[in-house]
């Protein structure tokens, strides 16, 4: 019974000493995602604001972003956003998540951002393809979007 005993605590350190390899790995490897993320991030609103829509789309959207959204679509899909909520001003980061998923990197950002004429809360899905970051995924919450003044 009592080499049971030591032989599941031993197990049991392993998994802690496991968790905790893990954890410091991840918060190493944010340190130098989140930077480059967040710069990807002011990228695409210094394009939103110059309203360069097509320059969003043609180089900084991965291939599987595309497949979802033709670029025509995600022209309209920007100008109304931006018609309704006008430049973004300021971009407060509200969480954040690093995951590999099929031999790629990716980086989900939740933003606050403070437009115009609104708030709105907007998700980026960031992945890294050839040392580079390109938007595979974008969601934008605002009232403004739904109810018109």
């Amino acid at each position: 019974m009592r080499k049971i005993s030591l032989a599941l605590w031993a197990i049991f350190g392993l998994c802690v000493a496991f968790f905790i390899y893990t954890r410091i790995a991840y918060f190493i490897e944010a340190r130098t995602v989140l930077p480059q993320a967040r710069g990807f991030v002011g990228k695409f609103y210094a394009r939103y604001n110059a309203r360069d829509f097509g320059y969003i789309y043609d180089k900084l959207s991965a291939a599987k972003f595309k497949k979802n959204i033709s670029r025509p679509d995600f022209d309209k899909l920007m100008g109304i956003v931006y018609a309704n909520l006008g430049k973004a001003k300021s971009a407060k980061l509200t969480g954040w998540n690093i995951r590999h998923s099929k031999g790629a990197l990716y980086c989900d950002m939740r933003y606050r951002i403070t437009h115009d004429n609104a708030e709105a809360k907007e998700n980026f899905t960031l992945i890294r393809y050839q040392g580079a970051w390109l938007l595979s995924g974008y969601h934008i919450n605002s009232k403004n979007l739904i109810l018109k003044k």
